[in-house]
């Protein structure tokens, strides 16, 4: 029997950068893993249709300002914890670090590991607190370059051996 891990994003199926990669994870934790993914954001699918994803929430549309609401933002929050409560995963991975507060929060609530990935602009453009304590209690950050490791070690109070990077 395979272990349950969690994978939220905010965005796992549009066309991009980060979307891209996180549906390669997603792939990639698949193989060893039952991947249960939440998605905050409801985007349109890009070229490659996501069809073996075991998608437990789908995500909510952006308002007129081009945001995910707050109400949105409590569902979500209220549909991961509900899943967790059924689901127990071994592991939850991260695609960003907006939702790394919520990671915290149930690292604190349910006990549970979390993997968070950060890239470039989201950490040098700067944090807020919350977001800089979800980023150091994480259990494992995975950087898209030497360099953003470099600086999540430098910057934050954060042990060096919690840190790998993709390339």
């Amino acid at each position: 029997m395979k272990d349950n891990f969690f994978y939220l994003g905010t965005d796992v199926v549009s066309t991009g950068g980060i979307q891209t990669y996180s549906r390669h994870q997603i792939e990639a934790l698949g193989d060893f893993a039952d991947v249960h993914v939440f998605n905050l954001v409801d985007a349109p699918a890009a070229d490659n249709p996501l069809d073996d994803i075991n998608f437990l929430v789908r995500g909510w549309k952006l308002n007129k300002f081009g945001r995910v609401s707050w109400s949105a933002k409590l569902k979500f929050a209220i549909s991961v914890s509900w899943q967790l409560l059924k689901i127990r995963p071994k592991v939850i991975f991260c695609n960003h670090i907006s939702l790394a507060p919520l990671l915290y929060i149930f690292q604190l609530i349910f006990n549970v590991k979390y993997v968070l990935n950060v890239y470039g602009l989201e950490i040098w453009s700067g944090i807020n607190s919350l977001e800089r304590r979800a980023l150091e209690s994480a259990d494992f950050i995975v950087g898209d370059c030497k360099h953003i490791c470099s600086y999540v070690s430098k910057n934050f109070q954060v042990d060096s051996k919690k840190l790998t990077v993709i390339f």
